[in-house]
């Protein structure tokens, strides 16, 4: 059979016109704040409290770094001074990133008397002492925040909710002690910090789940740790008033008085267990400008392997969630509108379709569902097709018929609207910017294994079909992401006879690179 899609009365048979967009090239938008240095910045209006957040650009390439601590924060206190925050240290450097409330912070009126995201970065023995408040947070919210260290460059970068806010240099020479910290400034302050799903990396992995190896508590504080309810998540409560401070003293002057940490330890999460069972691209997770790769190993673990300028995968393998043996997983990017990118799976058994929401480069956060009935059905997250601004999805059936989702932004859809029909024996994929001209692409997969790229005009219609390869038969394919940060799609294919996979760079104009083997076994 022919295939064929319908607009208005007209049916054709050869071209693709009814409006498909691709799926989203970018899905987090990057928050950070400095005015005094005015940076070149981009607001964004979704960020805590009154604030606005603004981007200096693409962060670091993430999948490079050497060792993380992440978490999420929950901070309040009372006083003229209190903090919370995740930590590093090599012994004779230390690092900690956070929120600090200060009625007289370090950035002046701008940040004085509320609550601010702050990094600290001291190296006593070289005369290094680095403080910088980036932008406004919040009290009693439950905000991600994250602190990763590139030992190649000496740099430490720093995340909010997801998102990349800024960098510093740092005389880091690793991290030992890796943990989390609350502060106050004067006795009588009192602080209580609540730090929940708590990772840290390193050695190529996230170490999950993380547990309290030592701990420092000056009088007049307590420190607990809740056993997790998941592999993946610890969490850790520091709360206590300070009263051993000397006359006269701060939390400058005497570092301990008012300080207690708890100093983390965990075990690497190992490989994972191959063959995978399946894997998709997905647009950006990690904030830095590039796609990632997600795969379901045989024991149903799902792993997101970051994305590298040279197309390979990165030196810290992500653990983002158990369970997934008999669920389809799709990178749709942000689905809920909280500019964190998504991932959506549908059980094979139920056709139940869950969301589950992004959380960065930590643990997916808890699924909820949001459709049924899509047993036999090949989902393409293809981005927004009706131009509201959300992303919408496509949905090909076991009889060849194509329908339209039209996303709500909330992470629900609106009912199914039949686009098209007649793609028996044909792999549909959004595929994102293959030409590097702005816009959305999709690739087809004939039932001759002859690959085809349709280039999107921008207003949903697309031109004829141009071969971009062939062979695919005996191949899995998995498209729709820039892995390596070039504005260019990339796909990335396995051999099911050697499990072989490889990357394919994207050329623009159905061009790609000759393969490049990237991972073995898969």
């Amino acid at each position: 059979m022919r295939r064929s899609i319908i607009v208005g009365a007209v049916v054709t048979a050869s071209v693709l016109v009814f409006g498909l967009l691709g799926q989203p090239s970018a899905t987090a938008i990057p928050a950070r704040s400095l005015p005094a240095a005015g940076l070149p910045t981009r607001p964004d209006p979704s960020t805590f409290g009154t604030t606005t957040c603004y981007s200096p650009g693409p962060g670091p390439d993430l999948g490079t770094a050497d060792t993380l601590v992440a978490g999420v924060i929950n901070l309040t206190g009372s006083g003229s001074g209190f903090q919370g925050k995740v930590m590093m240290t090599d012994g004779a450097h230390a690092a900690s990133f956070g929120i600090q409330y200060d009625t007289a912070a370090i950035g002046g009126g701008a940040f004085s008397n509320q609550p601010a995201f702050l990094s600290e970065n001291v190296s006593p023995g070289d005369g290094y002492f680095a403080y910088q408040d980036w932008c406004i947070g919040k009290l009693g919210t439950d905000i991600p925040v994250m602190m990763a260290y590139f030992a190649t460059d000496h740099t430490l970068a720093f995340y909010v909710a997801g998102t990349y806010i800024g960098s510093q240099f740092t005389y880091l020479t690793g991290a030992a002690q890796r943990g989390v910290e609350a502060n106050v400034k004067h006795n009588g302050d009192s602080v209580n910090l609540t730090m929940s799903s708590i990772v840290i990396g390193s050695g190529g992995f996230l170490w999950s789940p993380p547990g309290v190896a030592a701990v420092q508590t000056p009088q007049g504080f307590q420190i607990s740790k809740t056993s997790p309810s998941t592999q993946y998540y610890t969490t850790v409560n520091i709360s206590g008033t300070a009263s051993s401070f000397g006359p006269g003293q701060d939390w400058d002057s005497n570092t301990t008085a008012g300080a207690a940490v708890a100093f983390m330890q965990g075990y690497p999460t190992g490989n994972a267990s191959l063959p995978m069972l399946r894997f998709t691209e997905t647009p950006d997770m990690t904030v830095d400008r590039m796609g990632e790769v997600l795969a379901v190993d045989t024991k149903g673990t799902l792993w997101m392997y970051p994305g590298t300028q040279t197309g390979s995968f990165g030196n810290l393998v992500f653990q983002m969630g158990t369970g997934f043996t008999n669920l389809d997983v799709f990178g749709p990017g942000d689905i809920d509108g909280d500019r964190i990118a998504d991932v959506l799976a549908i059980d094979k058994a139920t056709g139940t379709l869950y969301l589950y929401s992004g959380n960065g480069s930590l643990p997916l956060n808890g699924r909820r569902q949001v459709g049924n009935g899509w047993t036999g059905w090949r989902l393409i997250p293809a981005g927004d097709l009706t131009g509201d601004g959300k992303p919408d999805l496509l949905g090909l059936d076991s009889l060849g018929d194509l329908y339209m989702y039209a996303g709500k932004g909330n992470g629900l859809f609106a009912m199914k609207v039949k686009v098209g029909n007649g793609w028996n024996g044909w792999q549909l994929y959004a595929a994102g910017d293959l030409n590097g001209d702005g816009r959305n692409d999709i690739l087809g997969i004939d039932s001759d294994g002859n690959l085809f790229q349709y280039a999107g005009r921008g207003n949903g219609t697309f031109r004829m079909k141009v071969q971009a390869g062939n062979g695919w038969i005996g191949y899995t394919l998995a498209a729709g992401a820039d892995l390596n940060g070039d504005g260019l799609a990339d796909i990335i294919g396995r051999d099911d006879t050697s499990h072989a996979l490889y990357f394919y760079r994207g050329l623009g104009n159905a061009r790609f690179k000759m393969k490049v083997q990237i991972a073995w076994g898969w």
